[in-house]
C-alpha cells in the first residue's frame, strides 16, 4: 500500500482576507511596513553608530586645510548629530512637537507633519553633496584629495551600516528569519567591497568619458584642421555629455538601490549596479512614486518620533523637578545642547534665577545623556532611509522582473522543518499568496 506524499495531503481551503487582497492588488502599500522595521533596536543601534562614525570621520578629515570657495558652501556642514545644524532645518527638528496642537490647530499640525521630507533624504544628501566637490575644477590638489577621502568615508560607512540595515530589512520584509545584528554586520563586511565597487564603477565610467573629452579638446590645438575637426564632431561631444548625465543621475539616485540590491540578492558590484540602473530607467515613474510615498510617510513618522521624545523629556523632567523643589531641577539642562526639546527647559532655568545650582558633574552626566537622546532622530532617519530603500527595491523588482516579494538571496534555509497543518498552514498559504505576483503559491508548504 503506497503512502501518499505530503504534496497530496489534504489542505484547508484558502480564503484571502481583505488585508491580503489589498497587499496583492496594491503592493506599494507595504511601504507602511517601514516603520515597524526601522524602529527595531538593531536598526536603530546600527543607525546610531553610523551617524557618529560619519560625523567623527568628517570632522577628522575636515582638519586638512580650509576650503574658502563659495561653491563648497553647498557641501554638508560638519557637525555632530546632536548639534542644531546636523539635520536640515525641518519643523520636527527645529521646533517643539506637541501633540496637543493636533486638537487646537489640526490643520497646522498636519501641514507640519508633511514638511520634514528634506530630513529623510539626509543620508543621500551628505554623500551626493560631498561627491559634487570632486567635479569642482577650482579645487587645489590637496583640497580635492581631502574631498575624495571624505566621499569614500561616507560611502564606506553607508555601505557597512546601511548594508546591514538593508539586510535586516530584506529578511524581515520577505518573512524570513532575521538573525542577529552580528550576522547582519558580518554579511555587510563580507560584501563591503561590493558596496564600494558599485558606485566606484559608475564613477570610473564617468571619468573615462571625461578623459575622452579632455583629449578631444586637445585636438582643437592642431593647426588649421584642429578646430574644424572639433566643430564637425561636436555632436559627439553632446552625446558623450548625455552619457555622462545618465551615469551621474543614475549614480546619484541609484546608489541606495545598489546597496539594497547587493544586500537583498547577496550578489556582487556589477549586479547591484545593473539592477539599480535598470529599475530606475525602466520604471522611472514608479520609482518616483515610491520615493514620494516614502518621503511623505517618513516625514509624518519623524514628526511623531520627535513628538514622543518631547513628551518623554517634558513628563520626566516635570516630575523630577517637582520633587527636587520648585522646578529647580530644570537647571540640570544648562550643559545640554541647544536643541529642542531641551531648549525651553534651559530658558525656564535661566528665568528662575534660583541661586541653588545643580551639581557640575551632574549637569555633565545629564548633558551626555542629552546628546545620546538628540542623536536618536538622526539614527532613526538613517534607519528608515535604508529600510524604505530596501522595500522600494523589492517593489521595483516585483514590477520589473515579477520576482515574488518573499525571495531573498543568500538566506539559510532550515534543514529540518515540521510540516504546517491546520490554521498555521492556512495562514502561511495566505501570506505566500499575498506576496506572489499572481496571487498563487508555487510550491507545497512544509
Amino acid at each position: 500500500m503506497s503512502v501518499p506524499s505530503s504534496s497530496n495531503s489534504l489542505e484547508e481551503p484558502l480564503f484571502l482576507t481583505n488585508t491580503a487582497r489589498m497587499r496583492r492588488w496594491l503592493p506599494w502599500i507595504r511601504i507602511l511596513d517601514g516603520f515597524r522595521i526601522a524602529i527595531q533596536f538593531r536598526c536603530l543601534l546600527l543607525g546610531f553608530v553610523a551617524v557618529l562614525a560619519w560625523a567623527g570621520g568628517m570632522r577628522f578629515l575636515s582638519d586638512w586645510g580650509e576650503l574658502d570657495d563659495p561653491f563648497l558652501s553647498r557641501a554638508p556642514h560638519v557637525a555632530w548629530p546632536w548639534e542644531e545644524t546636523a539635520l536640515p532645518p525641518v519643523p520636527a527638528i527645529a521646533e517643539r512637537v506637541e501633540f496637543q496642537s493636533a486638537l487646537t490647530t489640526p490643520g497646522r499640525f498636519l501641514v507640519r507633519m508633511c514638511q520634514n521630507g528634506p530630513a529623510l533624504l539626509w543620508p543621500l544628501q551628505r554623500i551626493a553633496l560631498t561627491g559634487i566637490q570632486l567635479f569642482d575644477r577650482s579645487l587645489s590638489s590637496g583640497d580635492w584629495l581631502r574631498a575624495a577621502f571624505q566621499f569614500l568615508w561616507l560611502v564606506a560607512v553607508a555601505g557597512l551600516f546601511g548594508g546591514a540595515i538593508c539586510r535586516i530589512a530584506a529578511l524581515d520584509f520577505a518573512g524570513s528569519e532575521v538573525g542577529s545584528m552580528r550576522s547582519a554586520l558580518g554579511f555587510s563586511i563580507r560584501h563591503w567591497f561590493a558596496y564600494l565597487g558599485a558606485p566606484i564603477a559608475a564613477l570610473l565610467g564617468l571619468l573615462a568619458l571625461w578623459v575622452t573629452l579632455f583629449f578631444a579638446g586637445l585636438v582643437g590645438w592642431i593647426p588649421v584642421v584642429g578646430e574644424l575637426m572639433l566643430g564637425f564632431t561636436w555632436i559627439l561631444v553632446w552625446l558623450a555629455g548625455l552619457a555622462m548625465a545618465i551615469l551621474l543621475s543614475g549614480l546619484t539616485a541609484g546608489f541606495p538601490l545598489m546597496i539594497a540590491a547587493i544586500s537583498s540578492e547577496s550578489s556582487d558590484s556589477f549586479d547591484g549596479l545593473s539592477r539599480a540602473y535598470s529599475y530606475l530607467f525602466h520604471r522611472p515613474w514608479y520609482a518616483l512614486f515610491l520615493s514620494c510615498l516614502s518621503i511623505l510617510y517618513g516625514s509624518a513618522l519623524l514628526y511623531f518620533f520627535m513628538g514622543m521624545l518631547t513628551l518623554a523629556v517634558d513628563l520626566g523632567t516635570a516630575a523630577v523637578s517637582v520633587g527636587y523643589g520648585n522646578q529647580t531641577g530644570t537647571r540640570a539642562y544648562l550643559d545640554a545642547p541647544v536643541r529642542q526639546p531641551f531648549l525651553d527647559w534651559q530658558v525656564t532655568a535661566e528665568e528662575l534665577g534660583d541661586p541653588r545650582d545643580f551639581s557640575p558633574w551632574g549637569r555633565w552626566a545629564i548633558g551626555v545623556w542629552s546628546r545620546v537622546l538628540l542623536t536618536l532622530p538622526a539614527a532613526f532617519v538613517f534607519s528608515f532611509f535604508w529600510t524604505a530603500v530596501t522595500i522600494s527595491y523589492f517593489l521595483l523588482r516585483l514590477r520589473e522582473d515579477a520576482t515574488p516579494l518573499d525571495e531573498v538571496g543568500g538566506k539559510k534555509e532550515s534543514r529540518s522543518r515540521s510540516p504546517l497543518v491546520g490554521m498555521a498552514a492556512a495562514m502561511a498559504r495566505e501570506k505566500a499568496a499575498a506576496t506572489r505576483p499572481n496571487g498563487e503559491t508555487t510550491a507545497p508548504l512544509e
